[in-house]
C-alpha cells in the first residue's frame, strides 16, 4: 500500500512538472498573434499557423481576425472562405505581417457546427425520453 501511494505521488509530481514546463515555454514554441503583434521584430520568420474569420480580401492580401486580433496576410489570389474561416501558414514578417506559405479554408464550417448542435439537441431528446429525472437520480421509464 505505501509503494502504491509512492507511486502516485512521483506521478503527480512528474505530471506538474510537465504543467509547468508547457505554462513557461509554449510562447516559444507556438507564437499567438498578440505576441507577434506586441514584438514582431523577436519572430521575424518564424513559421506558424493563424486561423480566424476574413475580414478583407484583395488579389494579394488578406486581413483575418482571430480573436480581438487582426493581422495582415499577403498572399497570392486569396478568397473569402464560404460560411466558414480561414487557416494560414506561413512566415512572420517584422512589418507585422504575414508571408503565407499555405491558405485552408474551412469552408461550411459554421453550417457543421449547426448540425452538430441539432444533433446534441436530439441525443438529449431521446435521453429525456428514455429517462426520468427524480429527486433520487435518473430511474428508467416504463412503456
Amino acid at each position: 500500500m505505501k509503494i502504491v501511494r509512492i507511486v502516485y505521488f512521483l506521478a503527480f509530481i512528474v505530471l506538474v512538472s510537465i504543467m509547468l514546463y508547457s505554462y513557461e515555454n509554449y510562447h516559444k514554441y507556438y507564437p499567438s498573434l498578440a505576441t507577434f503583434q506586441n514584438d514582431p521584430e523577436s519572430l521575424e520568420g518564424v513559421k506558424a499557423e493563424n486561423c480566424g474569420i476574413a475580414e478583407y480580401v484583395s488579389k494579394d492580401q488578406l486581413v483575418i481576425r482571430g480573436g480581438y486580433e487582426r493581422i495582415q496576410v499577403k498572399a497570392n489570389n486569396p478568397r473569402y472562405p464560404k460560411y466558414g474561416t480561414v487557416c494560414v501558414i506561413g512566415y512572420y514578417n517584422k512589418e507585422g505581417y504575414i508571408e503565407a506559405e499555405d491558405i485552408r479554408y474551412n469552408d461550411y464550417i459554421f453550417v457543421k457546427y449547426f448540425l452538430s448542435s441539432l444533433s446534441i439537441l436530439y441525443i438529449i431528446y431521446v435521453f429525456f425520453k428514455e429517462w426520468k429525472l427524480t429527486r433520487k437520480g435518473f430511474i428508467e421509464k416504463v412503456n
